[in-house]
C-alpha cells in the first residue's frame, strides 16, 4: 500500500512540475512502478490451486504443479513461529505451501512471507477438503 501511493504522490508530482520532468525521470518512474506493481500481483497471488490433475503451489517466484499420483498427503508443520501446510510426496520430499494457520487475521503470524492466513476452522476444512480430493483421486486411479 506504501508502495503504490508513493508512486502516486511522484506521478502527481511530475505532472504539477510538468516542465522540469525529464523523460529520464518520467520512465524511472513510470519503470519502477512497473516492477512493483508486478512484484505485488505476484505476491498476491501466491496460493494453493486445488484441480483434477493434481495441487499447484504459487510462490511469489515459481510456481509447481504436483500430480496426484506424487503427493502421500497433506500434512501441518509448524516452522519457526508458523503454523503451515505442507504436502508429503511420495519420494519422501516435502513442499512447501502459502497456507498459514493463525488465531487472528489482522496480525496473524510473526513471520509471513506472503501466502493465504487461515484462522483454525477454515485452515482445518482446506485441510479435510485436500484429504477427500486425494482419497478420490488415488480411488479414480485404482478403477482405471
Amino acid at each position: 500500500m506504501f508502495g503504490s501511493a508513493f508512486f502516486a504522490f511522484a506521478a502527481v508530482t511530475m505532472v504539477a512540475q510538468w516542465r522540469e520532468t525529464t523523460v529520464i525521470k518520467a520512465g524511472v518512474l513510470v519503470g519502477s512502478a512497473a516492477v512493483w506493481l508486478t512484484f505485488m500481483w505476484r505476491r498476491h497471488r501466491t496460493a494453493l490451486l486445488v484441480g483434477a490433475r493434481g495441487v499447484r503451489v504459487r510462490w511469489l517466484l515459481r510456481t509447481r504443479t504436483i500430480p496426484w499420483h506424487q503427493i502421500r498427503e497433506f500434512r501441518t508443520r509448524r516452522e519457526r513461529s508458523i503454523t503451515r501446510l505442507f504436502i508429503a510426496l511420495i519420494d519422501g520430499t516435502m513442499v512447501s505451501t502459502p497456507v498459514q494457520r493463525v488465531r487472528r487475521r489482522l496480525f496473524g503470524s510473526v513471520l509471513s512471507d506472503g501466502g493465504t492466513w487461515l484462522p483454525p476452522e477454515p485452515y482445518d476444512r482446506t485441510l479435510s477438503y485436500l484429504q477427500t480430493r486425494l482419497s478420490a483421486a488415488r480411488s479414480r486411479e485404482v478403477a482405471e
